[in-house]
């Protein structure tokens, strides 16, 4: 006998995971872990805290320069971390 409705592993494996409310916690770490390899180390150092909520990324900064320097850029921040997960689900980025 003879299956014919095979899916690819990644497939199956997305399918569970949204199916089980877990991709947003994967998609959530993707961003934390990629976020030094986005801004550089410089201000990654620089950052106390990094929250995500509803498509919203609030990043707690230490220093005003940096801080400034973050705001400037947001733009682009937001397009490299949403290219990393491959969907759009940053739409925000607040800096404090």
């Amino acid at each position: 006998m003879k299956r014919s409705n095979f899916q690819p592993l990644s497939e199956v494996l997305d399918e569970f995971f949204k199916k089980n409310g877990i991709e947003d916690k994967i998609i959530e770490a993707q961003i934390k872990d990629s976020w030094k390899t986005v801004v550089g180390p410089m201000f990654a150092n620089a950052t106390k805290q990094i929250r995500i909520s509803k498509g919203t990324l609030t990043v707690h900064m230490q220093s005003s320069a940096v801080k400034q320097e973050i705001l400037l850029h947001r733009t682009i921040i937001m397009t490299r971390l949403n290219e990393i997960v491959k969907k759009p689900y940053i739409r925000e980025i607040i800096v404090t």
